[in-house]
């Protein structure tokens, strides 16, 4: 966990720092330091601004820095002497590890394809054809075929093994033992490949041919063919493996391997104990699988062609053979190959691969609090809203965010609508129809969208007291008061001012330039709220919302009808949850049962306060629309690394 050191008073430099006038700090190395951060702590001349000034780590071995008056990152939080990181709002809390071992994960393996499947130790003939959708014809063709290269073998019955003596010339002796094709040709003094060339002939005859395979008969020959042997029924393992690993291995219900263990003299066992191979072996054969031990196979980033043989004791054709079924276009022997194709291989040759990642100079953080997406009213509640309708907008947390607001068209009624924090005393409106339907969206940026398209040009606002209370409801503290003895200065009402200055006028013509739009903002407790539609009045008036405007205004009715549908989003800190972030890479130690984030979720348990949420993540650099915070290229900030978001998505090519 890094530290920080003492800070470094300079009380004679220069009161502008730049490339000819800076401040030199330096200090003593560190024992086992990994590298250095500089960060400005106070500033008394220009620049002002505090923070990371080391737009990335210095080498372990540079032992000073020049401020020159570089831009600042993340501040550092000095008042907390923790060794953490600290954002200004207190939400973001970071540390590097130091010296973290080196992680190792056993690679998983899919079985290949093309494939041979022996469900038993023994196949024939025949079956293998019906796999390999080919008649028998065809399969004693490539058999034959294959012989010319490697070792072809297998066992016939007597009877057809004396057909063959029969078609050679040489007749066998009496008996009813079966024969394998290299003893046949042994005994009538022809290869086996002579053998085969009688079998065909047999088999063009309609001579029923029918051979007996094990699977060392067909481990020569299947790559020669195009395909690997998968045998369901047999399992690899370590010497020591856990009780979900015997699990995960034959994909049996957990009660039935608990149960095969209890039978077989493992009583008392769980899912994290660690049992032998031969407990393990007794337990799966119990289950109908043969499980041997893998001879484990350690390899780093990747691993060359040339010493995937040579670690497996193979020749290295027939590991380019295995490699091209596998559809590998270069098979080279200085080509590297992924995990994932070694364990493949490797698993084909009964061994295990476990990978040995690099370590890392590593970050990790919690974000208490972490933001979630909130709305007002829920998705599955009532939108619609009467002109002048007044609603409260409910809410616990922290701060006062930004809010999004949606109306959404209804019929023909929605004509200039018009929403209204009636605490801040802010109006936004659109001069214009939302059809029904569509969308009207008052962002967070100060813009407005209908239906994606910006019409900010055909808004605009206005600031100032507004008396929106008619009832008798008991004062409110944020009412707009007029002024007078007593009166809070911070809800004295003013006039009401627009923006664009003269958008009250009837007169004034829309689209116009454009202004950035004020934001609204929904506060801790009680927001209140009212919209409004564009209503015709007859009698002459000389303000815009109270303007009758020929088929761009509604009739009011009583009841009033539903004008539009009104939807708040806002980003909210959620209450008693906190977010831990580990590094991505720590995904490569995922298992089928059970995820990485999970098992780290599993050991903070215990440490988890009563009522909190905690949910672990990892860190993803990538951004994110509208959530992503662009922070430059700070990579050494290790509060901006924690936010992430700043790097781009990889193109792919599904991308539309």
């Amino acid at each position: 966990m890094e530290a920080a050191t003492i800070a470094s008073v300079i009380k004679t430099g220069a009161a502008k720092l730049d490339a000819t006038n800076f401040n030199r700090i330096g200090w003593a190395a560190q024992a086992a330091a990994d590298g250095y951060l500089v960060y400005r702590v106070e500033a008394g001349g220009e620049p002002v601004s505090t923070g990371l000034i080391t737009p990335a780590w210095l080498d372990a071995t540079v032992l000073s820095f020049d401020d020159t008056g570089v831009a600042t990152g993340t501040p550092l939080i000095t008042e907390r002497d923790d060794g953490l990181f600290h954002s200004r709002d207190r939400f973001w809390h970071a540390s590097y590890m130091r010296d973290p071992l080196p992680l190792t994960r056993r690679v998983d393996v899919a079985a290949p394809a093309p494939a041979i499947v022996a469900q038993q130790a023994k196949l024939w003939l025949s079956e293998i054809a019906t796999q390999l959708t080919l008649t028998t014809a065809a399969l004693l063709a490539s058999l034959r075929a294959a012989a010319a290269t490697v070792r072809v073998d297998a066992t016939l019955d007597r009877e057809l093994a004396g057909r063959v003596a029969l078609r050679i010339g040489t007749p066998l002796d009496r008996g009813d033992a079966p024969l394998r094709i290299s003893q046949l040709a042994t005994l009538l003094a022809v290869t086996s490949t002579r053998v085969l060339d009688e079998l065909i002939a047999l088999d063009a005859d309609a001579v029923p041919v029918d051979l007996l395979f094990t699977l060392d008969d067909l481990d020569p020959f299947a790559p020669t063919l195009g395909y690997f042997i998968v045998r369901p029924k047999r399992v690899l393992a370590d010497l020591r493996l856990p009780v979900a690993e015997l699990v995960r291995l034959v994909a049996k219900p957990v009660d039935d391997v608990l149960s095969a263990l209890s039978a077989t003299g493992s009583a008392g066992v769980d899912l994290d104990s660690i049992i032998g191979i031969n407990e393990a072996r007794d337990a799966a054969a119990a289950l109908g699988y043969d499980l041997a031990r893998g001879r484990l196979l350690r390899i780093g980033a990747s691993l060359s062609v040339a010493l995937l043989a040579a670690a497996l004791g193979v020749p290295l054709a027939r590991i380019q053979r295995e490699l091209t079924i596998f559809g590998v276009s270069d098979v080279s022997s200085a080509v590297e190959l992924p995990p994932d194709t070694v364990a493949t291989i490797a698993y084909a040759h009964e061994r295990l691969v476990d990978q040995e990642l690099p370590a890392e100079h590593e970050l990790i953080g919690l974000e208490e609090n972490p933001l979630r997406s909130a709305q007002f009213p829920a998705a599955d509640a009532p939108k619609a809203r009467a002109n002048a309708e007044r609603f409260n907008v409910l809410r616990w947390g922290f701060g006062q965010p930004a809010a999004r607001v949606e109306i959404a068209g209804l019929a023909k009624h929605t004509h200039g609508p018009m929403i209204v924090d009636r605490d801040a005393g802010i109006g936004l409106a659109f001069a214009g129809e939302v059809p029904d339907g569509k969308i009207l969206a008052f962002t967070q940026e100060g813009r407005a969208l209908l239906d994606g398209a910006d019409v900010s040009s055909s808004c605009w606002s206005w600031r100032g007291g507004c008396f929106a209370d008619e009832d008798n409801e008991v004062a409110h503290p944020r009412d707009f008061v007029f002024a007078g003895p007593g009166a809070d200065p911070e809800r004295v009402a003013t006039f009401a001012v627009a923006t664009p200055f003269d958008a009250f006028e009837p007169s004034f013509g829309f689209p116009h330039a454009g202004v950035t739009l004020p934001v609204l903002h929904v506060r801790p407790g009680r927001t209140r709220y009212a919209v409004f539609v564009q209503v015709a009045h007859f009698a002459p008036v000389t303000i815009r919302p109270k303007l009758g405007i020929f088929d761009a205004s509604v009739f009011e009715g009583s009841p009033p009808p539903a004008a539009a549908e009104v939807t708040l989003f806002w980003m909210e800190h959620e209450a008693y949850a906190v977010r831990v972030l580990i590094p991505q890479r720590f995904t490569a130690l995922d298992e089928v049962e059970m995820l990485t984030i999970d098992r780290v979720r599993d050991g903070l348990e215990r440490l988890r306060a009563a009522g909190i949420e905690v949910r672990v993540e990892t860190l993803d650099e990538r951004w994110t629309l509208g959530r992503g915070f662009l922070s430059g290229t700070r990579v050494a900030d290790p509060i901006a690394s924690l936010r992430g978001d700043t790097v781009l998505w990889p193109i792919s090519d599904s991308t539309g």
